[in-house]
């Protein structure tokens, strides 16, 4: 039989963990049931900061931009009606050479045709004597017929006859046709000589001096250097805006500006993209001054075509526009509104839209990932300057107005 000490110490030994323990959860009640609980706060809304600009309601005038090739206005093969060996030609004869208006270009060895002429003015000569000799037969032959008229009878066949009046009608057209040989040799002479028929510049020689040419050959082909022309290419819808009759066009090539003259809307539109196509005149394209380089042929330009004044128009940044032709605006409570907007002109560096967003109105210009209405905003407002794209500032550097995009619109 155990003792009781024995006993006494092995409860001991169960039972103080278990005491340990319910002592412990005891204190950990008390501590929990007697904790504070920790103040409540409301979490703050979200604020987006965005960067925004004031758009205001202006009358707007604007290009817009095209682009085509310089070609001639005038090109012209030099072909001589006449042949033979090139006598002459002038010393601009040559690729790039400019001959002004009146010079001969070249000439044809004009020997034979001198000859001609002498040959012409001879015969013309002779048919003058035969008319005349021809006139005194018929002068003689009518002091007869007078003398013997009463005694014979004889049909006005036979009178004519006697009166060699069909003699000296042939003999009238043999000088009628001598004289007309003369001009045609005196004619063919002058056309030995090929005169430029205007200010030109030589885009190619094909002969050299002694070359046998005959009527027809090319010499050389010429263009007019007064006055070159670019076609463009613009949507039709946005004719109604274009200014013509004789309006001033910028055209830009490698940041040089020049003037042209806005002359004709062709009858016909662009065979590959359906666009209205446009004729610009360059005048004197090749002048060079300080400041002015000039515009060579096959030269590939931009030109910006004058427009109506676009009048109650709101310029926004191109940024500004999202897709869908919508715009993000913050409202009097600085939270997001996202309104549609009436596009009438797509620019490279903003878009024209009509005032129905009213002036004063705060566009963001910023990119918001998720765009919500409602979503409240923190507004900054940005200088329209530092929003400006280089395309802007190099515009304004030439001076040109900002365009519009001729193509898409």
């Amino acid at each position: 039989m155990a003792s009781p000490i024995r006993i006494i110490g092995t409860a001991v030994r169960w039972l103080a963990p278990v005491l340990v323990v319910v002592a412990g959860a005891a204190v950990a009640r008390t501590l929990i049931l007697g904790r504070e609980a920790p103040p409540k706060s409301e979490r703050p809304p979200r604020v987006l900061p965005v960067d925004v600009v004031t758009v205001r309601v202006d009358d707007h005038e604007s290009t817009i931009r095209a682009y085509g090739t310089v070609r001639p206005r005038r090109t012209l093969a030099l072909r001589p009606t006449v042949g033979g060996p090139i006598g002459s030609m002038h010393p601009a004869l040559i690729q790039g050479g400019r001959i002004d208006a009146g010079e001969i270009v070249a000439s044809i060895d004009e020997r034979d045709y001198v000859l001609a002429v002498k040959t012409a003015d001879a015969a013309l000569v002779a048919a003058k004597t035969d008319l005349d000799i021809e006139l005194g037969n018929a002068y003689v032959a009518q002091r007869e017929w007078e003398l013997l008229d009463a005694d014979l009878e004889v049909t006005e066949e036979g009178r004519r006859l006697a009166l060699r009046e069909p003699y000296v009608e042939r003999r009238r057209a043999d000088l009628d046709s001598a004289r007309a040989n003369l001009e045609r040799a005196k004619l063919d002479l002058e056309r030995t000589k090929l005169v430029a028929p205007f200010d030109a510049l030589v885009l190619s020689e094909d002969v050299e001096i002694g070359t046998q040419v005959g009527a027809g050959t090319q010499i050389a082909q010429l263009v007019d250097r007064t006055e070159f022309l670019v076609e463009v290419a613009v949507p039709s819808k946005r004719l109604s805006m274009l200014e013509f009759d004789g309006a001033t066009a910028q055209l830009v090539r490698d940041g040089h500006v020049r003037e042209g003259r806005v002359e004709r809307l062709l009858g016909e539109v662009d065979a590959a993209g359906r666009m209205a196509r446009i004729q610009v005149a360059i005048p004197d394209p090749l002048r060079r001054e300080r400041g002015i380089e000039p515009v060579l042929l096959g030269s590939y330009v931009s030109v910006d075509l004058p427009c109506r004044t676009i009048e109650n128009a709101i310029s926004i940044p191109r940024e500004a526009l999202r897709e869908g032709d919508v715009v993000w605006v913050v409202d009097v409570e600085n939270t997001l509104e996202i309104r549609e907007v009436d596009v009438l002109m797509r620019r490279p560096a903003d878009v024209l839209v009509a005032s129905d967003l009213g002036d004063g109105t705060r566009v963001i210009v910023s990119p918001i990932s998720v765009p919500l209405p409602g979503l409240r905003v923190s507004p900054t407002a940005v200088d329209d300057d530092e929003s400006a794209t280089d395309l802007d500032r190099a515009a304004a550097a030439f001076g040109v107005a900002p365009v519009a995009e001729g193509e898409g619109q």
